[in-house]
């Protein structure tokens, strides 16, 4: 199934509107960098939990690093978020920045993300990103 790549300013307007932005990276990967309005869904948990149905009615436009790992497994994305209109951000985080778009940068050393007392999204509730999407 081919999805809408969609660019990052015009992601912006969409996340503005009220579109879910969705980061499937790693939760070390989120932690140095992610862009402010994303929500942490790494594509491991995602297969295992799926897209909370609260979310399937909405807009979401998923993002990765620069692009592959969203357009690679775009069929596995659409069917996750199913019924959901699906985006998928036009060269990921790295796009985004080169569209002059603000990222979170964070410069201090990374955490153990597999650690004991880690969520499932590999937080230890640092940002509650991830597990807020998991909210009832």
């Amino acid at each position: 199934m081919a999805l809408t790549t969609i660019s990052p300013h015009d992601a912006q307007e969409l996340i503005a509107r009220g579109a879910k932005l969705i980061d499937i990276r790693d939760a070390d990967e989120y932690l140095r960098e992610h862009i402010p309005e994303a929500d942490l869904a790494p594509l491991s948990v995602l297969e295992q939990s799926g897209l909370p149905a609260k979310l399937r009615h909405e807009q979401i436009i998923f993002h990765c690093q620069a692009g592959k790992r969203t357009s690679n497994n775009a069929d596995k994305l659409a069917a996750i978020a199913a019924p959901a209109e699906i985006f998928l951000l036009e060269d990921g985080i790295d796009g985004w920045k080169k569209a002059g778009l603000p990222v979170a940068v964070n410069k201090i050393s990374t955490l153990a993300v597999n650690a004991p007392g880690a969520d499932r999204c590999g937080w230890f509730n640092i940002n509650r990103r991830c597990t807020g999407l998991y909210r009832k």
